[in-house]
C-alpha cells in the first residue's frame, strides 16, 4: 500500500486500481497502464493530477491530466491540459491543449490543440486548428477548419479551408473552398467552391459555382451559375437573383 503522494513511478498490469487501494494518491508523477480492462475505473476526485504516462483502458472520472498519451477507454469529465488522444470516448470536460487524434466526442469545452481525426458529438469549439473528421452539432467560435464534414451547428467566425458542408448556420468568417449542401450564411467571404442550396444574407463571393438558393443582398465579384435548361455552369457577372437563367432568379 502507497499512501497519497509517495507514488513517483509504477506499472499497473490489471485490476489493480481499485477502491482502498490507489484511491488516495493524490499526485500522479508517472505511470504506464498496461493493461486497465474497462470494468476497472480510475476513482478519482478534483485532487487527482495525471502528470505522465500512457493511459490503454478504462474509466476516468474525474481529476486534471497535465501530459501523458491516452490510447482508450472512457473519459467521464476533468481537464486535459497537454497531450496526446489517440482514441477513445469523451463525455465531458474541458479539453486545454494537445492532439486529438481519434474518437468520438459527445459534449465540453475545446479551448486549443490539433484534431486530426474523429466525430465531434457537442459542444463548444473556441480555437485551434480542426485537421479532419466529423462535426455533428455544437459551437464553433473561432478557429481553422482545414478538412472534414460538418453535419449541422452554429459558426461564429473563422477559417474554412476545405469539406463538406450539409447544414447550419454561418455567422461570419473566410470560405476558401469546398461543397456547401444547405443552411444559412449571414456574412463573410467566400473565395471558391460550389454552393448547392441555402439561405445567403449578405457578404462578398469572389468566385464558385451556385446552384440554386435565396440570394438577398452582398458583393457578387463573378462566378458559375447553373442552367437547368442546358444541365451545365454558366459564367455570371450578376449575383443569382438577377440572372435570368438562375434557378433563384428574383430571389
Amino acid at each position: 500500500m502507497v499512501n497519497n503522494k509517495d507514488l513517483i513511478k509504477a506499472v499497473f498490469d490489471d485490476d489493480v486500481m481499485k477502491r482502498n487501494k490507489w484511491f488516495f494518491i493524490a499526485d500522479w508523477e508517472k505511470a504506464e497502464v498496461v493493461n486497465l480492462e474497462t470494468k476497472s475505473s480510475w476513482l478519482s476526485t478534483k485532487n487527482i493530477i495525471w502528470y505522465n504516462g500512457t493511459w490503454k483502458n478504462g474509466v476516468w472520472k474525474d481529476g486534471i491530466w497535465k501530459d501523458g498519451t491516452w490510447k482508450g477507454g472512457t473519459w467521464a469529465k476533468g481537464h486535459w491540459r497537454n497531450g496526446d488522444w489517440e482514441n477513445g470516448y469523451w463525455k465531458n470536460g474541458t479539453w486545454y491543449n494537445g492532439n486529438w487524434r481519434n474518437g468520438y466526442w459527445e459534449n465540453g469545452i475545446w479551448k486549443n490543440g490539433i484534431w486530426k481525426n474523429g466525430t465531434w458529438m457537442y459542444g463548444r469549439w473556441y480555437g485551434s486548428i480542426w485537421e479532419n473528421g466529423t462535426w455533428e452539432e455544437g459551437t464553433w467560435e473561432e478557429g481553422t477548419w482545414e478538412n472534414g464534414t460538418w453535419k449541422n451547428g452554429y459558426w461564429k467566425k473563422g477559417t474554412w479551408e476545405n469539406g463538406y458542408w450539409e447544414k447550419g448556420t454561418w455567422k461570419n468568417g473566410t470560405w476558401k473552398n469546398g461543397r456547401w449542401i444547405n443552411g444559412r450564411w449571414e456574412r463573410g467571404i467566400w473565395y471558391n467552391g460550389t454552393w448547392r442550396d441555402g439561405v445567403w444574407k449578405e457578404g462578398t463571393w469572389e468566385d464558385g459555382y451556385w446552384e440554386k438558393g435565396t440570394w438577398k443582398s452582398g458583393e457578387w465579384i463573378k462566378g458559375e451559375i447553373w442552367d437547368s435548361k442546358t444541365k451545365k455552369y454558366r459564367e455570371s457577372t450578376v449575383p443569382p437573383n438577377k440572372c435570368k437563367w438562375s434557378l433563384s432568379y428574383g430571389k
